[in-house]
């Protein structure tokens, strides 16, 4: 849905002026563009200014009654139009008439597409910055296009807001903005203060008092002040000091949620935004997560985002917002949790976004206590250290998932317990040290109210034992088969903990063939994965070498 109107509609049906440059349709001594410069002024002050008088003198002017509506704009555009050609017949390089078209067509059939707004602003720009008679007009204009921006912004649903205020860029300033609109948030760079832009069109707005559209820079001055009474509703980037999380993604605008707010109201904003997430504001001393994250549970998300922070160096071309202000800024950062293991509810679907398997695999929880971390699943503990002393507990918590990783490639989910008495620091220090890595994501995270009994020690060796795997491959044409052949190597190590060896293959009769010896285990892995690959490669023959360390 396109949430921000690109142009001011003309409100001619309850638009009007009064002291306007003369009146009745005569020209002053055959002077056809001064007629065309009081009928554009006589224009521009009906759509600000909503004055009664104004409509009527240019229903005068230009000998035909206005009505209402968007048929009535179009019907007073052309008439306008015709009077435009009328001067350009005579003078085709007419500055001001020229300047008058491009104006009036710029009203007529608005730009929709954004590289089209690009080009359509830049005329108006230029009319704006020269010294022609109708450069007040296109001020209005610009100044106008930002104020509606604004207004916009404070109506459209939370996640369209951040949108509808750049577009004010475009009336504003000449680098293509292009950049603010990306969907994905770690390319889009950080949103421009709406103050900044109101301060920057009421500029436009104050420049060239005391002529006959005063009137109509008045109306717009005192539309842009009303955008403060507003200002609740316009969107902030909810930067938050908890913790710097290098690798977290930045923040999309989800609502947002704190100690303060009710079930009721999150709803309302849940069901607005449509994504199901909403993002926790949470002080670092307190201990609210779970708490919180029952109450977007209760309002329809699926998933919360504990809110961290992140720095960013911005390289901003000339002509751009952030062009000339500090390179480096803090920016919201967040980091996911599905909500699924808290309500009890399974997510499906494969390409949902909360489409994890928390209940599955090796049901891999990490228990987040005041002073210890547990990293725990079914069949034992896996990893317990302090939470609070060096070494760091996150680096300890992230060698000790890439173990995981190592020995188990496809487990994806992760569950946070969060035990009562664990500040919400460190739940975040946790969360974004299991959830990411290298800026790309590690483990999917979900919350639930328990954690499973521990039983046993079976899953620590495991793991070691699987973490130890290695598989080469000889020749590297094949290389791109070991992930399957280290997955088939851990499985049969699992039953025969010291199996290794090395088996060769070569092409027989379309399939791949073992020559010399080899264990009957490695070898039915070794064809079972390479068979079609060693054919289609070319390769005349293949060596996988299986290893297995438990010093890992």
């Amino acid at each position: 849905m396109r949430w921000l109107v690109l142009v001011l509609s003309l409100a001619i049906g309850c638009a009007g002026r009064s002291g306007a440059r003369g009146a009745g349709g005569s020209t002053d001594g055959g002077d056809r563009f001064e007629r065309v410069h009081r009928l554009v002024d006589l224009y521009d002050d009906a759509r600000f200014t909503h004055a009664e008088a104004s409509r009527a003198a240019l229903g005068r002017e230009l000998g035909f009654a206005i009505g209402t509506g968007a048929a009535a704009t179009d019907r007073v555009i052309a008439a306008l139009l015709v009077e435009v050609d009328e001067v350009l017949a005579d003078d085709r390089l007419h500055a001001g008439a020229q300047a008058a078209r491009t104006l009036l067509e710029f009203d007529d059939k608005p730009p929709a597409a954004r590289a089209e707004v690009m080009q359509r602003m830049a005329e108006v720009k230029a009319i704006a910055r020269g010294n022609g008679p109708l450069a007040p007009n296109a001020r209005l204009r610009l100044a106008g296009y930002c104020w509606r921006a604004l207004d916009d912004a404070t109506r459209a649903p939370w996640r369209q807001r951040p949108f509808a205020i750049s577009h004010c860029l475009y009336a504003l300033y000449d680098s293509d903005p292009d950049a603010y609109f990306d969907r994905d948030p770690d390319r889009r760079p950080p949103l421009p203060a709406w103050r900044d832009l109101m301060a920057g069109a009421r500029a436009l707005v104050a420049q060239g008092r005391g002529d006959d559209l005063e009137a109509a820079r008045r109306a717009l001055a005192e539309a842009l002040e009303a955008i403060e009474k507003k200002a609740g509703e316009m969107p902030v980037e909810p930067v938050s000091e908890v913790m710097v999380a290098a690798d977290a993604p930045l923040y999309d605008w989800a609502p947002v949620a704190d100690a303060g707010t009710s079930v009721d109201a999150l709803r309302e904003r849940v069901q607005g935004d449509g994504r199901g997430q909403v993002a926790l504001r949470i002080a670092p001393g307190d201990k609210d997560v779970v708490g919180l994250a029952r109450t977007a549970l209760a309002a329809g998300a699926r998933e919360i985002q504990l809110l961290a922070a992140r720095r960013q160096t911005i390289q901003a071309p000339a002509g751009d917002y952030w062009h000339g202000k500090p390179a480096q800024v803090t920016r919201a950062a967040v980091i996911p949790i599905a909500l699924a293991p808290l309500g009890e509810t399974a997510a499906t679907g494969p390409k949902s976004p909360y489409g994890v398997d928390f209940a599955g695999g090796l049901k891999l929880y990490l228990v987040i206590g005041a002073s210890r971390w547990r990293l725990i699943g079914e069949g034992g503990e896996l990893a317990s250290f302090p939470s609070k002393d060096k070494p760091d507990p996150a680096a300890l918590l992230a060698e000790a998932l890439l173990r995981v990783r190592a020995g188990f490639p496809d487990q994806q989910a992760l569950t946070l317990v969060v035990e009562p008495d664990a500040p919400n620091a460190q739940v975040i220090a946790a969360a974004a040290a299991a959830g990411r890595r290298s800026g790309r994501p590690f483990f999917r995270l979900g919350l639930a109210g328990k954690a499973p009994p521990v039983r046993g020690t079976a899953l620590a060796r495991r793991v070691k034992l699987r973490a130890g795997a290695s598989v080469a491959v000889v020749p590297d044409s094949l290389a791109a088969r070991k992930p399957a052949l280290l997955a088939c190597y851990q499985d049969a190590l699992e039953k025969a903990p010291k199996l290794a060896g090395t088996v060769r293959l070569e092409p027989k009769g379309g399939a791949a063939a073992v020559t010399g010896k080899a264990d009957k285990r490695l070898a039915a892995c070794a064809t079972g994965v390479l068979g079609r690959a060693l054919i289609d490669s070319g390769a005349t023959s293949a060596e996988v070498t299986f290893r297995v360390s438990e010093s890992r």
